[in-house]
Protein backbone atom coordinates (compact mmCIF):
# COMPACT_ATOMS: atom_id res chain seq x y z
CA UNK A 1 0.00 0.00 0.00
CA UNK A 2 1.10 3.83 -0.54
CA UNK A 3 2.27 5.79 2.55
CA UNK A 4 2.19 9.72 2.95
CA UNK A 5 4.37 11.31 0.26
CA UNK A 6 8.37 11.19 1.02
CA UNK A 7 7.65 8.84 3.63
CA UNK A 8 10.64 6.63 1.66
CA UNK A 9 10.45 2.62 1.80
CA UNK A 10 8.75 1.75 4.72
CA UNK A 11 8.01 -1.99 3.06
CA UNK A 12 10.02 -5.31 4.79
CA UNK A 13 9.93 -8.37 2.27
CA UNK A 14 9.32 -11.43 4.40
CA UNK A 15 10.79 -14.45 2.34
CA UNK A 16 9.38 -17.36 2.58
CA UNK A 17 11.08 -20.55 0.85
CA UNK A 18 12.22 -19.49 -2.34
CA UNK A 19 10.57 -18.53 -4.80
CA UNK A 20 7.92 -17.29 -2.34
CA UNK A 21 7.84 -14.54 -0.39
CA UNK A 22 5.70 -11.85 1.47
CA UNK A 23 5.91 -7.84 0.94
CA UNK A 24 4.28 -5.93 4.15
CA UNK A 25 4.89 -2.43 4.89
CA UNK A 26 4.36 0.68 2.24
CA UNK A 27 5.64 3.16 -0.24
CA UNK A 28 5.60 6.54 -0.99
CA UNK A 29 2.51 8.03 -2.91
CA UNK A 30 2.95 10.31 -5.88
CA UNK A 31 6.15 8.47 -7.28
CA UNK A 32 5.92 7.10 -10.57
CA UNK A 33 7.98 4.25 -9.59
CA UNK A 34 9.67 3.08 -6.54
CA UNK A 35 11.94 -0.07 -5.79
CA UNK A 36 13.26 -1.97 -2.83
CA UNK A 37 15.39 -4.86 -2.46
CA UNK A 38 15.69 -8.11 -0.33
CA UNK A 39 18.16 -11.23 0.05
CA UNK A 40 17.25 -14.72 -1.50
CA UNK A 41 15.85 -17.15 1.34
CA UNK A 42 17.39 -20.30 -0.24
CA UNK A 43 20.70 -19.47 -2.06
CA UNK A 44 21.85 -23.09 -2.17
CA UNK A 45 17.94 -24.03 -3.94
CA UNK A 46 18.75 -20.37 -6.12
CA UNK A 47 21.57 -21.50 -7.13
CA UNK A 48 21.10 -25.21 -8.36
CA UNK A 49 17.48 -24.15 -10.00
CA UNK A 50 20.38 -21.31 -11.99
CA UNK A 51 22.30 -24.50 -12.90
CA UNK A 52 19.46 -26.50 -14.18
CA UNK A 53 18.27 -23.65 -16.42
CA UNK A 54 21.22 -23.27 -17.78
CA UNK A 55 21.46 -26.94 -18.55
CA UNK A 56 18.51 -27.11 -20.45
CA UNK A 57 18.95 -23.97 -22.64
CA UNK A 58 22.48 -25.48 -23.31
CA UNK A 59 21.41 -28.69 -23.69
CA UNK A 60 24.46 -29.28 -21.47
CA UNK A 61 24.11 -32.72 -18.55
CA UNK A 62 25.22 -30.82 -15.42
CA UNK A 63 24.41 -33.01 -12.92
CA UNK A 64 22.12 -36.23 -12.06
CA UNK A 65 19.71 -36.54 -9.15
CA UNK A 66 21.72 -39.05 -7.40
CA UNK A 67 19.87 -42.36 -5.98
CA UNK A 68 19.91 -43.72 -2.69
CA UNK A 69 22.32 -45.83 -2.26
CA UNK A 70 23.75 -45.89 -5.86
CA UNK A 71 27.34 -45.37 -6.35
CA UNK A 72 27.44 -45.91 -9.41
CA UNK A 73 25.48 -42.67 -10.32
CA UNK A 74 28.55 -40.95 -8.98
CA UNK A 75 30.21 -38.94 -12.24
CA UNK A 76 33.50 -39.59 -13.70
CA UNK A 77 35.86 -37.08 -12.94
CA UNK A 78 38.01 -37.60 -15.57
CA UNK A 79 35.31 -37.27 -18.16
CA UNK A 80 34.27 -34.18 -16.92
CA UNK A 81 34.84 -30.74 -19.23
CA UNK A 82 35.28 -27.35 -17.80
CA UNK A 83 32.57 -25.05 -18.27
CA UNK A 84 33.69 -21.45 -17.08
CA UNK A 85 35.46 -19.90 -14.42
CA UNK A 86 34.14 -16.93 -12.33
CA UNK A 87 36.62 -15.06 -9.96
CA UNK A 88 36.09 -12.69 -7.50
CA UNK A 89 36.23 -9.07 -8.00
CA UNK A 90 38.81 -6.94 -6.35
CA UNK A 91 38.21 -5.99 -2.72
CA UNK A 92 37.85 -2.28 -3.85
CA UNK A 93 35.28 -3.17 -5.79
CA UNK A 94 33.01 -5.20 -3.12
CA UNK A 95 33.68 -2.38 -1.20
CA UNK A 96 32.45 -0.11 -3.40
CA UNK A 97 28.78 -2.13 -3.83
CA UNK A 98 28.99 -2.72 -0.03
CA UNK A 99 28.82 1.16 1.05
CA UNK A 100 26.98 2.10 -1.71
CA UNK A 101 23.87 -0.47 -1.93
CA UNK A 102 24.55 -1.28 1.96
CA UNK A 103 24.49 -5.02 0.81
CA UNK A 104 24.71 -6.57 4.54
CA UNK A 105 25.49 -10.23 3.18
CA UNK A 106 28.78 -8.18 1.89
CA UNK A 107 29.45 -6.96 5.99
CA UNK A 108 29.07 -10.39 7.10
CA UNK A 109 31.05 -12.07 4.66
CA UNK A 110 33.69 -10.13 4.80
CA UNK A 111 33.44 -10.62 9.20
CA UNK A 112 33.94 -14.20 8.42
CA UNK A 113 36.88 -14.21 6.00
CA UNK A 114 39.04 -11.74 8.51
CA UNK A 115 37.93 -14.88 10.93
CA UNK A 116 39.31 -17.16 8.33
CA UNK A 117 42.85 -15.68 7.45
CA UNK A 118 43.54 -15.84 11.29
CA UNK A 119 41.73 -18.74 13.08
CA UNK A 120 41.08 -20.65 9.73
CA UNK A 121 37.72 -20.73 10.66
CA UNK A 122 34.55 -18.48 8.71
CA UNK A 123 33.19 -17.15 12.81
CA UNK A 124 31.63 -14.12 12.63
CA UNK A 125 32.77 -13.64 16.65
CA UNK A 126 36.08 -13.91 15.91
CA UNK A 127 36.37 -11.79 13.18
CA UNK A 128 34.44 -9.21 15.26
CA UNK A 129 36.84 -9.34 18.01
CA UNK A 130 39.71 -9.20 15.32
CA UNK A 131 38.02 -5.88 14.08
CA UNK A 132 37.98 -4.18 17.81
CA UNK A 133 41.18 -5.57 18.69
CA UNK A 134 42.76 -3.68 15.23
CA UNK A 135 41.40 -0.39 16.45
CA UNK A 136 42.31 -0.90 20.05
CA UNK A 137 45.76 -1.22 18.95
CA UNK A 138 45.03 2.62 16.99
CA UNK A 139 43.83 3.94 20.22
CA UNK A 140 40.34 3.25 20.37
CA UNK A 141 38.27 2.26 23.59
CA UNK A 142 37.27 -0.47 23.55
CA UNK A 143 34.31 1.08 24.90
CA UNK A 144 33.72 2.52 21.93
CA UNK A 145 33.08 0.15 19.45
CA UNK A 146 31.05 -2.93 19.99
CA UNK A 147 30.68 -5.16 17.12
CA UNK A 148 28.00 -8.33 17.03
CA UNK A 149 28.00 -8.27 13.11
CA UNK A 150 29.02 -7.11 10.15
CA UNK A 151 26.18 -5.77 8.53
CA UNK A 152 25.36 -3.35 11.69
CA UNK A 153 21.86 -4.61 11.84
CA UNK A 154 22.08 -5.87 15.67
CA UNK A 155 20.55 -3.45 18.29
CA UNK A 156 23.69 -4.48 20.34
CA UNK A 157 26.03 -2.69 17.70
CA UNK A 158 27.60 0.40 19.60
CA UNK A 159 29.72 2.97 18.26
CA UNK A 160 30.33 6.98 19.32
CA UNK A 161 30.87 9.40 17.12
CA UNK A 162 34.95 9.97 18.37
CA UNK A 163 35.25 6.74 16.89
CA UNK A 164 33.85 6.96 13.58
CA UNK A 165 35.90 10.24 13.05
CA UNK A 166 39.01 8.43 14.44
CA UNK A 167 38.75 5.68 11.70
CA UNK A 168 37.96 8.13 8.68
CA UNK A 169 41.04 10.15 9.21
CA UNK A 170 43.02 6.76 9.90
CA UNK A 171 41.54 5.82 6.42
CA UNK A 172 42.81 9.45 4.97
CA UNK A 173 46.43 8.47 5.52
CA UNK A 174 46.91 5.18 3.70
CA UNK A 175 47.21 4.41 0.35
CA UNK A 176 44.07 2.84 -0.48
CA UNK A 177 41.73 5.92 0.69
CA UNK A 178 41.11 6.85 -2.88
CA UNK A 179 38.93 3.78 -3.81
CA UNK A 180 37.60 4.06 -0.40
CA UNK A 181 36.55 7.46 -0.83
CA UNK A 182 35.29 7.16 -4.33
CA UNK A 183 32.90 4.27 -2.89
CA UNK A 184 31.23 6.42 -0.18
CA UNK A 185 27.90 7.37 -1.56
CA UNK A 186 27.04 11.11 -2.51
CA UNK A 187 24.40 12.26 -0.57
CA UNK A 188 22.88 16.14 0.14
CA UNK A 189 26.11 16.48 -1.96
CA UNK A 190 28.15 15.20 0.72
CA UNK A 191 30.41 11.82 0.25
CA UNK A 192 29.46 10.15 3.53
CA UNK A 193 27.35 6.97 4.83
CA UNK A 194 23.98 6.90 6.17
CA UNK A 195 23.30 4.19 8.39
CA UNK A 196 19.84 3.48 10.43
CA UNK A 197 17.86 1.18 12.75
CA UNK A 198 14.83 1.68 14.39
CA UNK A 199 14.86 5.14 16.22
CA UNK A 200 18.33 5.84 15.42
CA UNK A 201 20.02 7.51 12.44
CA UNK A 202 23.46 8.61 11.17
CA UNK A 203 25.99 9.81 8.81
CA UNK A 204 29.45 9.95 9.03
CA UNK A 205 32.13 11.12 6.34
CA UNK A 206 33.58 14.22 4.77
CA UNK A 207 32.86 17.65 3.74
CA UNK A 208 34.64 19.85 1.96
CA UNK A 209 33.65 23.44 3.39
CA UNK A 210 33.86 26.63 1.30
CA UNK A 211 36.96 27.62 3.59
CA UNK A 212 39.04 25.37 1.37
CA UNK A 213 39.02 22.70 4.80
CA UNK A 214 38.35 19.36 4.43
CA UNK A 215 36.25 18.24 7.61
CA UNK A 216 35.57 14.74 9.12
CA UNK A 217 32.45 14.02 10.42
CA UNK A 218 30.04 12.01 12.29
CA UNK A 219 26.38 12.90 13.38
CA UNK A 220 24.31 10.02 14.91
CA UNK A 221 21.03 10.94 16.27
CA UNK A 222 19.15 8.17 18.93
CA UNK A 223 15.99 7.85 20.07
CA UNK A 224 13.92 10.41 17.34
CA UNK A 225 10.58 11.16 17.42
CA UNK A 226 8.54 11.35 13.86
CA UNK A 227 9.13 10.15 10.77
CA UNK A 228 12.59 9.00 9.22
CA UNK A 229 12.24 11.30 6.07
CA UNK A 230 11.81 14.08 8.90
CA UNK A 231 14.66 13.80 11.10
CA UNK A 232 16.88 13.45 7.66
CA UNK A 233 16.15 16.73 6.72
CA UNK A 234 16.99 18.27 9.52
CA UNK A 235 20.10 16.49 10.06
CA UNK A 236 20.85 17.95 6.27
CA UNK A 237 20.05 21.28 7.58
CA UNK A 238 22.83 20.85 10.07
CA UNK A 239 25.35 19.46 8.22
CA UNK A 240 24.76 22.04 5.69
CA UNK A 241 26.59 24.55 7.73
CA UNK A 242 29.50 22.51 7.15
CA UNK A 243 29.57 23.11 3.40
Amino acid sequence: SSGPRGSGDRAIIYPDRWPGGTVRGTVPAGVSSFTISGSIADTRDYFFKGLKDYGVKNQVVLFREAKAGAAQNAPDRTKLQLLTEWNSPLLDSMVYWFLQKSINLYGEALLKQLSLSKKNVANTSDGADFVQEYWKSRGIEPAALRIIDGSGLSPQNRVTTTALVTILQYARKQDWFPAFYEALPTINNLKMKSGSISGVKGYTGYVQSSDGNTYTFAFLVNNFDGSSASITQKMFRVLDVLK
